[in-house]
């Protein structure tokens, strides 16, 4: 198995490369900069374990090049998920630090900002980096091999996992609704959302 060392430099390498293009504004960097910190800082659970299920059919000292690339997929999935769920959830801090959202409503109230407009700044930052990086992993996950028959086998795991988080985050949010008087889901209905 790669070492989350190994793993890491290899989200690290992929993150280096900005994806707005050579004329990108600063504001576009900015953002990539934030968010290629977010998900160079995670745990590297997902690669591990598309790496581990690679080593489980095939034994052997770790997976090829595109099993690398499709945990790097997973991770930024995973990163976009959260800063996705961040906004959702309001949040202002993901693991101790300010959130993709804080920091740009932190910017906009440096400037000089009223507090509204700049929560609304750092609301529409938190949703845009986020579809950065869910493009970015899906990207990543259309082209993890040279094969193209082995792409459009892959290709679509990864866009249902992308697409099942959604409903899965949604039904967060609805649970959240039941101290509002709406029905509160059973058991099965909470397991289901895991």
């Amino acid at each position: 198995m790669r070492s989350t060392r190994g793993l890491r430099d290899e989200l690290v390498a992929h993150l280096a490369e900005q994806p707005f293009g050579p004329d990108a504004p600063e504001s576009a960097l900015r953002l990539w900069e934030r968010l290629r910190d977010l998900a160079a800082d995670g745990k590297l659970v997902r690669p591990a374990l598309v790496d581990l299920g690679y080593r489980t059919v095939r034994p052997g000292a770790g997976g090829p090049p595109e099993v690398v690339r499709l945990g790097i997929a997973f991770e930024l999935l995973h990163a976009a998920l959260l800063v996705h769920d961040d906004v959702i959830d309001r949040d202002r801090l993901r693991r101790g630090r300010p959130t993709v959202a804080e920091q740009f409503r932190r910017d906009a109230v440096q400037a000089g900002a009223p507090e509204q407009e700049a929560a609304h700044l750092g609301v529409s930052a938190g949703v845009i980096g986020g579809d950065v990086l869910l493009t970015q992993a899906l990207r990543l996950a259309a082209s993890c091999s040279a094969d193209p028959a082995v792409n459009a086998v892959v290709a679509p795991v990864v866009f249902d996992a992308a697409t099942q988080a959604a409903a899965g985050e949604l039904e967060d949010v609805l649970f959240s609704l039941h101290r509002y008087g709406e029905d509160h889901p059973d058991a099965e209905r909470i397991l289901a959302m895991e």
